[in-house]
C-alpha cells in the first residue's frame, strides 16, 4: 500500500504526461495547419465572398443604381453607333450623286425616268348641245325660217310685229309657254354682248373658237357679262317674255351664225328627243 507521498508523486506524474499529451497535439494541429495552405486560405475565402455579397447587395439597393446602369448602357450603345457610322461612310453612285436615303414613312424609293419631248394632244372639239339644263324638257314652239321650206312651214316661222312680218332667224324653243327654265351656253367661248333690249329682252352673244357666234335673247337674270369666258353648259340666264315675240309667252331665242348669216341651229344641234 502506498503512502501518501507515493500517491502524490504519481498524481503530479500522471498530470505532467497529460500535459506533454496535450502540448504535442497542439503542435500536431498547428503544424497540420500550416502544412495545409488550402484550408486556411479556404476559411479566408468563404468570409471574404459573404462580405462581397453583402456589399453588393447594399448597392443594388440604392436608387440610383438602375437609373446609372441604364444610362451607362445608353451611352455604349450610342458610343458603338457613331463608331459604326464613322467607319462605315456612303457610297456615292458612279455619277457622283448624293446617297440615296429612304424614308420609311414615304415608302420605297421610286426611280422617275427622264422627261421626253412633250406630244402635243389635239383637244377634241366641242359639240354643241342644247341651250338648256340637260333634265329640261323643251319643244320648237317656232322654226326657223328656211327658204326651202314648204308654204306652211315658212308660214309657222314667220314673226308679226307691229303690223310687219318678220322671218325667224333662228328656233324659239318654250316648256309651255307658262315655265321659266334655265338658259346655258351651247358651246365654250367669250362673251361680246351681254345687255338688256327693250324688244327682244335680255341678250347675251358669244363667240367661239370655230368662228360661230350663238345668240340667245328673251333672257331675264342674266347671270354673265362682255367679256368672260364661259364653258359649255355654263348659265346665262333665265328664259322669259319679250315684246317681240309676246304670243308665245316664255320663251328662248337661239340663233347660230357663220361668217355674219343666220344658220339654222338644228343642223348642228343634236336630235332633240
Amino acid at each position: 500500500m502506498m503512502d501518501k507521498h507515493e500517491q502524490n508523486t504519481r498524481h503530479d506524474h500522471v498530470h505532467t504526461e497529460a500535459d506533454a499529451l496535450g502540448t504535442k497535439q497542439d503542435s500536431h494541429s498547428a503544424d497540420a495547419r500550416q502544412s495545409d495552405p488550402e484550408s486556411k486560405s479556404g476559411e479566408k475565402s468563404v468570409g471574404g465572398g459573404s462580405q462581397w455579397g453583402t456589399r453588393i447587395k447594399r448597392l443594388i439597393a440604392q436608387k440610383w443604381f438602375f437609373p446609372a446602369v441604364y444610362l451607362g448602357a445608353a451611352a455604349l450603345i450610342l458610343s458603338f453607333i457613331v463608331w459604326y457610322q464613322g467607319s462605315n461612310p456612303y457610297t456615292y453612285d458612279k455619277d457622283g450623286n448624293l446617297p440615296i436615303v429612304q424614308d420609311e414613312k414615304q415608302g420605297p424609293d421610286v426611280s422617275v425616268a427622264p422627261e421626253e419631248d412633250a406630244v402635243p394632244v389635239t383637244q377634241q372639239e366641242e359639240s354643241w348641245m342644247w341651250p338648256v339644263e340637260a333634265t329640261t324638257t323643251v319643244k320648237i314652239a317656232r322654226p326657223f325660217y328656211d327658204e326651202s321650206a314648204s308654204t306652211e312651214e315658212q308660214t309657222r316661222s314667220l314673226i308679226r310685229y307691229a303690223n310687219s312680218y318678220y322671218p325667224n332667224t333662228g328656233i324659239d324653243v318654250s316648256i309651255d309657254g307658262k315655265t321659266p327654265f334655265d338658259v346655258v351656253a351651247a358651246k365654250s367661248g367669250t362673251v361680246e354682248r351681254a345687255e338688256v333690249d327693250p324688244v327682244v329682252g335680255g341678250v347675251v352673244w358669244i363667240a367661239h373658237d370655230d368662228g360661230t357666234m350663238s345668240v340667245y335673247e328673251s333672257l331675264t337674270d342674266l347671270s354673265v357679262s362682255e367679256g368672260m369666258v364661259v364653258k359649255q353648259g355654263q348659265r346665262l340666264g333665265t328664259a322669259g317674255k319679250n315684246a317681240f315675240d309676246q304670243d308665245l309667252g316664255v320663251h328662248l331665242h337661239f340663233e347660230l351664225q357663220k361668217d355674219g348669216q343666220a344658220v339654222n341651229p338644228l343642223t348642228l344641234l343634236p336630235s332633240l328627243n
